[in-house]
């Protein structure tokens, strides 16, 4: 049976910090694996888990559940406006209000992306210890998981997100919250 989660279940779940991964090729050229591993992890979509970017994956954060791999190992998924009720993670979904609420608060003219969701999700629950890493907003490509690189996506001509202005929103809560940008 499905277990669907809520609030209060993430405040407590993140209460002593988070790591959120992005896919960023940059994040593979570092070494922060060991730091990565060393706390709670959200991933996106089809993250490589290897020694650059640590083994850890607690959660998932994605808006196509039907493309996970089966033999990917985490507990929570994020989904964006539904409920995969194939799915027995533990679930919280990111309602349409939500996503409008952070779209119209930013004046954001694309839909915004996984990461920008998770990160204005840990902002509103008012998550204190977050580090980011694998964020450097298509300055280079992101990782899939068959260990290619997207082509297609690139800050200047992504049709779905406008990652200038999601780099200019993310700042703004990391400042504003004290979190941890890894470059």
């Amino acid at each position: 049976m499905v277990e669907f989660v809520d609030d209060d279940y993430l405040k407590s779940l993140y209460s002593n910090g988070v790591h959120v991964v992005g896919n960023a090729l940059s994040l593979r050229s570092k070494n922060y694996g060991e730091l990565i591993d060393s706390n709670l992890t959200i991933r996106f979509n089809w993250p490589i888990l290897d020694a650059s970017t640590g083994y850890r994956m607690d959660a998932i954060f994605t808006s196509n559940t039907k493309k996970i791999p089966k033999n990917y190992a985490f507990d929570l998924l994020f989904t964006r406006h539904y409920k995969d009720p194939h799915n027995n993670k533990k679930q919280y979904t990111v309602e349409g209000a939500f996503i409008t609420k952070l779209k119209t608060g930013y004046n954001l003219d694309k839909k915004p992306s996984n990461g920008l969701l998770c990160l204005y999700l840990l902002d509103v629950l008012g998550i204190e210890n977050v580090g980011i890493f694998g964020f450097d907003w298509k300055e280079t490509p992101s990782t899939t998981k068959n260990n290619n690189f997207m082509k297609t996506a690139t800050a200047k001509n992504d049709p779905w997100h406008n990652y200038y202005k999601e780099k200019e929103v993310a700042l703004d809560m990391i400042k504003k919250n004290c979190w941890k940008l890894y470059k």
